[in-house]
């Protein structure tokens, strides 16, 4: 096992990349936005991600990054929370708050430390925001620990305020485990462990949660393409491919939220998390950035994301329970986990 730091200059602003090699497993992350780069699973690039460093640091597609302080949309960029009203900056096609804003912690440089262990490396990020800095209350101390493993990154987030907050923080890495974006991800099989999802309005912003019919274009609850159903009107006509909340039937790191299949790369990957909701974006949108790994640009449907988190927008849902909302308290701390298990299948 070991680590490499590599340094860069963007901008006039200076950026560090961690790269950290165990047994041929690289993962690259980077202090902006206390992102995944890259990752390398048997020599192939299992993400979707810029190859030129200055396109990754200056993109607006958040490859790779912790989103936040609050994951997906919130409606009109305004909550209320203890009878007080916040109004955030919209940044969603003028309509809606989404990652936070581009103020939000997926645009700040992180502080970070790196903990070699003997069969495991720490990498740990950590950034204070004042309160109101984002439109959100509280003063928030934040933590993200990377922890790269036996083929596994497992993404710890803490945190806490000094006042009642949001906070709902997760990954937004694209990932495409065929190791050759010549095959996007619309033949590759994948599982979740859900029966309900948010259905959407025409913006975006989840309606309610309803049962998914056995069958229907969004039942993944028995291994499917992802392709085999994407272009039904029901998927396509807002979200131009998968957009969509899942609300899982457990939650903890025992039970496994999805898996995704690639038999012809040999290889699968599997999502674990404490988190109550999975939101599944198939790249429907890209910059055509080329990627790390190829000279391919990256083009719709080339990728998937996992974004594990709370609800999005559960503030302003009424049918929900609160501990799907997102809702930090001063007297609370914050810590959920996100785990992506990387396997050959033979």
């Amino acid at each position: 096992m070991g680590t490499k730091i590599n340094q860069f200059r963007v901008n006039s602003k200076d950026y560090t990349e961690i790269v950290v090699e165990d047994d041929g497993f690289i993962v690259t992350l980077c202090d902006l936005g206390a992102s995944i780069r890259d990752i390398v699973f048997n020599g192939k690039h299992m993400v979707a991600s810029p190859k030129s460093f200055e396109e990754f640091i200056t993109n607006g597609s958040y490859y790779g990054r912790t989103i936040g302080r609050t994951a997906g949309r919130i409606a009109n960029g305004r909550f209320t929370l203890n009878k007080q009203t916040y109004q955030l900056k919209l940044n969603a096609d003028n309509m809606h708050n989404m990652h936070g804003g581009l103020d939000g912690l997926a645009f700040k440089r992180w502080d970070y430390s790196v903990d070699e262990e003997v069969d495991r490396i720490k990498v740990r990020f950590t950034y204070y925001m004042p309160p109101m800095d984002d439109g959100f209350p509280g003063g928030l101390s934040v933590k993200v620990t990377y922890t790269i493993y036996n083929n596994k990154i497992r993404i710890d987030y803490t945190g806490t305020t000094t006042e009642d907050t949001l906070l709902n923080l997760s990954n937004h890495t694209y990932f495409n485990i065929s190791g050759n974006l010549e095959h996007g991800v619309c033949d590759q099989v994948l599982t979740i462990n859900a029966n309900k999802y948010g259905k959407p309005d025409f913006t975006k912003i989840i309606e309610n949660i309803i049962p998914i019919t056995p069958g229907n274009p969004f039942d993944f609850t028995k291994p499917r393409k992802i392709g085999a159903k994407i272009n039904d009107p029901k998927v396509y006509q807002i979200t131009n491919g998968y957009d969509h909340c899942y609300v899982l039937n457990e939650r903890g790191l025992s039970n496994r939220a999805a898996l995704l299949v690639d038999k012809e790369a040999n290889t699968k990957m599997s999502v674990f998390t404490t988190y109550p909701a999975l939101v599944i974006y198939t790249c429907n949108y890209t910059d055509e950035l080329v990627s790390v790994g190829t000279d391919k640009k990256i083009m719709p449907r080339d990728a998937i994301c996992f974004e594990a988190q709370y609800v999005p927008n559960g503030i302003n849902m009424s049918k929900i329970d609160k501990n799907e909302m997102g809702i930090l308290r001063k007297k609370d701390s914050y810590l959920e986990t996100i785990i992506y298990q990387f396997e050959r299948i033979n």
